[in-house]
C-alpha cells in the first residue's frame, strides 16, 4: 500500500511538470522559428528593393570600379612619362634676340607723381613704336640737360674769371670808369636790405656746423632774419661782379659799390640771382632771394661789408649811413 501511494504521488506530482517543461520549450522553438521566417521574409524584400545589395551585385561592382579607375590612370600615367619627349621643342621657343623687340607692359601710375616725369615715358609706353620714341625722347631731353649744364657752368667759369671772390683782396673800383660815371648819375643812399631784424650780429659766436662744414668762430657779417623766399634789396648802387657759390659761405651776390667799398650777400637760395655780373644797378634792386644755402641753420641774409678787401663792421657801417 505504502509503494502504492509513493508511485501515485510521483505520477501526480512529476508528469505535470515534465509537461510544462515540454509545452515550454515547444512554444520557444516556435518563436524561433517564427522570429527567423520573418527575418528571411524581411530580406527577400530588402533584395527586391534593392538588388545591389546581394553579394553577387557587390563583388561586380567592386571588380567594375577597379577596372575603370585602371582605366583612368594607366593612359595618364604613360602620357605624363611621356610628356618631356615631344611637349618642347626648340621650334617652338622664340629666339633670344627677339626678347628685346616684345610688346612693352603699361603701368598705373599714382595721379599724385609728377606729370613730367611719366609723361610718355618708357613705363607708359604700350607699343614698340611708342617705346623707341619715348627711348629717343628721353635720350634728347638727357642732351639737353647736359648741354644747358655745360652752359651754365661756362657761365659760372666766365664770371669767377672776372670777379673770383678773395677776401683778402684789393677792390678794382677805383680803375672802374664806368662805375664811377654811372654812380654821378643815380641815388647813393644807403638802405635797409630786407626788413627783418638782425638776428646774429659782427663778432665772436660760437660754431655752427651741419652737411656743408662748420662755421668760424668769429662772425665777419650781420645775419638778418627772414623767410626763405624773401627778396633781397642792394643796399646801395654799384655793380654786379660776382653770383655763385661761396663754399660754406653758401650762393652769394658781391656788389661794388666803389671806392673801394663791396657787400656781399650770402646764403640766398640757390638759382634765385635777379642780377648778372656786369650789371650797373640802382639802391633797391633786388639781386636775390633770401635762402639757407652753404653753413646755415635756418633762412636768413648774411650781409657782409669789406673796405678795400678788409670785412668791417656791417651794422655800425649801415648806421653811419642812415640805413638802419
Amino acid at each position: 500500500m505504502r509503494a502504492r501511494a509513493t508511485l501515485e504521488w510521483v505520477t501526480s506530482e512529476l508528469l505535470p511538470r515534465k509537461v510544462t517543461v515540454r509545452s515550454r520549450s515547444t512554444r520557444s522553438t516556435s518563436s524561433r522559428s517564427s522570429r527567423t521566417a520573418v527575418q528571411k521574409v524581411d530580406a527577400t524584400r530588402a533584395i527586391n528593393r534593392e538588388p545591389w545589395r546581394t553579394p553577387q551585385s557587390r563583388r561586380f561592382w567592386q571588380s567594375f570600379r577597379r577596372s575603370a579607375i585602371l582605366l583612368l590612370a594607366v593612359p595618364g600615367l604613360i602620357g605624363t612619362l611621356a610628356l618631356p619627349a615631344f611637349a618642347f621643342t626648340e621650334s617652338n621657343l622664340p629666339p633670344a634676340s627677339n626678347f628685346s623687340q616684345l610688346e612693352a607692359q603699361s603701368l598705373n601710375v599714382n595721379e599724385k607723381a609728377l606729370p613730367i616725369l611719366v609723361n610718355r615715358d618708357t613705363y607708359s609706353a604700350t607699343t614698340t613704336a611708342e617705346l623707341t620714341a619715348s627711348r629717343a625722347a628721353e635720350a634728347a631731353a638727357a642732351k639737353k640737360a647736359s648741354d644747358e649744364a655745360a652752359r651754365l657752368a661756362a657761365q659760372a667759369a666766365a664770371g669767377t674769371a672776372a670777379r673770383a671772390f678773395d677776401p683778402n683782396r684789393s677792390s678794382s673800383a677805383s680803375t672802374d670808369a664806368d662805375l664811377s660815371g654811372y654812380l654821378d648819375t643815380v641815388s647813393t643812399v644807403w638802405q635797409r636790405p630786407v626788413a627783418g631784424p638782425i638776428s646774429s650780429p659782427y663778432g665772436p659766436r660760437g660754431l655752427i656746423c651741419n652737411g656743408a662744414g662748420c662755421s668760424n668762430s668769429f662772425h665777419d657779417g650781420m645775419d638778418f632774419s627772414a623767410d626763405c623766399g624773401t627778396p633781397i634789396k642792394a643796399v646801395s648802387a654799384g655793380r654786379v661782379t660776382f653770383t655763385g657759390s661761396g663754399g660754406s659761405y653758401g650762393q652769394r651776390v658781391i656788389v661794388d659799390h666803389g671806392g673801394g667799398v663791396e657787400t656781399i650777400y650770402g646764403h640766398v637760395q640757390t638759382g634765385s640771382f635777379k642780377v648778372a655780373v656786369g650789371d650797373l644797378i640802382e639802391g633797391g634792386t633786388i639781386v636775390a632771394l633770401v635762402g639757407a644755402t652753404g653753413v646755415v641753420s635756418g633762412c636768413h641774409l648774411d650781409l657782409k661789408v669789406q673796405l678795400d678787401g678788409k670785412f668791417t663792421n656791417p651794422q655800425t657801417y649801415l648806421e653811419a649811413r642812415g640805413a638802419l
